[in-house]
Order: C-alpha cells, then structure tokens, then sequence
C-alpha cells in the first residue's frame, strides 16, 4: 500500500507533466522562472483564480522552474517557504499572507519539488522530476545534482554559484558555511561546476557550470553531463 506522502508525491509530479504539457500558458495556468516579488505573486494569483473560475476549473496554477515558451524544466531561485510578506520587517509566511490579503477568499498553497534529473536515452532527453527532500536526506548524487542545477540557473541569469548563494538555496545559516563548501567540493570533484578563478581567496571564490568554463552562455549539452554517482 503506497503511503499518503507517496501519493502526494505522485500526484504532484503527474500534474507537473500534465501541466507542462499543455500547450501554452492559459487564463489558468502561468510558467515562470523566478518570479518572487510578493506583490506580484499576489496579482498573478488572483488573475489566475478568476480565470480559473471562468473557465469552469477546480484550479489555477503558477508553476514556477518552467520556461514559457519551451516548457523546459530550468529551475528557479523562488523558496516559497522563506520568502515572507513585503512590509518591513514582517516575518509572516508568504503563503498566509495571500490567504489573508486576497478577496474573495482565495486558498493559496506552495508545493516544492528538488532539482530535476536530466537523462538521454537514444532519441531523446528525459527529465525526470523528484518529490521534495531536505538536503540532510539527500545522497551524494542528490547533492551534487542540486548544486550543479543551481550554478546551470545562476550562469543563465548572469550570475555565479557561491557559498551564499547555495546557503540560500537550500536554507543555511551562516555558521554552516562549511557544510556548503563540502558540497560544493563533491561537485567540483564530480566535474559538473568550475571556480570561475582559482585563484580567488577561499572566500571569494565564485563557480561556474562547466560547460560555461570558456566564458560562454551556451545551452546545455546533457548528453555530455558527468555522473555525479562515479
């Protein structure tokens, strides 16, 4: 018998498929990147909610790690979990505060999913899609997938991978920045990321996807991508 967290898990990857199947974005459902502003967030949900409600749909969704026109996994920067309301120096859950804010009453809920796998049989590329799990129950291939995903995103988007900003990936404080550079190491190790200078001072150092070593933007070639498992 499946657990209910397996189900739960099921069903959120077939409404991904489902959802990035269709054949472009509607008056129920938006692709984004790394949309985060609350506000905006707000305003998307609403538009969403009544278009959902026009179109006779039990739901409206914003899928966030989605590319618009491609439908291509990408990923995204958004932690719905630790972004909160917009007033200064609120602490009050993002979620909560949509709930409260929007009118008619609009229930508002986030689901998140880790880095996907990208895999290449003959003929064609597979993306395969996880359930959420914490970093302390990632594994090693797990680890370096995430980190090697979240440089692919930040080298798209003009920046690079540090300590920083892995820590605010996968939510860790500051005084664990070892922990992040052990990770970071078992993905140089693997060969999927790259310091951008070897010669910066530890912490200063900045990384790159690998197929960015040469200072290019170019799209990955997944066929070519290193098993983090060896």
């Amino acid at each position: 018998m499946l657990s209910a967290h397996r189900k739960r898990k099921d069903h959120l990857l077939g409404l991904v498929r489902e959802l990035r199947g269709l054949p472009g974005e509607s008056e129920w459902v938006e692709f984004k990147s790394n949309l985060a502003d609350p506000r905006r967030i707000g305003e998307y949900v609403s538009a969403l909610a009544n278009g959902a409600a026009l179109e006779d749909r039990a739901h409206g969704y914003l899928l966030w790690g989605v590319e618009n026109e491609s439908h291509a996994v990408v990923g995204t920067n958004f932690a719905p979990q630790r972004t909160k309301a917009p007033q200064a120096g609120s602490n009050e859950p993002l979620e909560t505060w949509l709930a409260r804010l929007l009118e008619p009453g609009v229930h508002v809920a986030f689901h998140e999913l880790p880095a996907p796998l990208f895999e290449t049989p003959p003929g064609f590329t597979r993306a395969v899609l996880y359930g959420r799990k914490p970093l302390g129950e990632m594994d090693r291939a797990e680890r370096v997938r995430a980190c090697y995903q979240h440089a692919c995103l930040k080298r798209i988007t003009g920046g690079f991978l540090t300590n920083a900003s892995l820590r605010q990936r996968f939510g860790i404080k500051e005084n664990n920045r070892a922990v992040i550079s052990r990770h970071i190491r078992e993905a140089t190790s693997a060969g999927l990321i790259v310091p951008f200078d070897a010669n910066a001072g530890r912490r200063m150092m900045k990384y790159l996807p690998y197929w960015a070593r040469d200072g290019s933007a170019a799209s990955i070639d997944s066929s070519a991508v290193p098993d983090p498992a060896n």
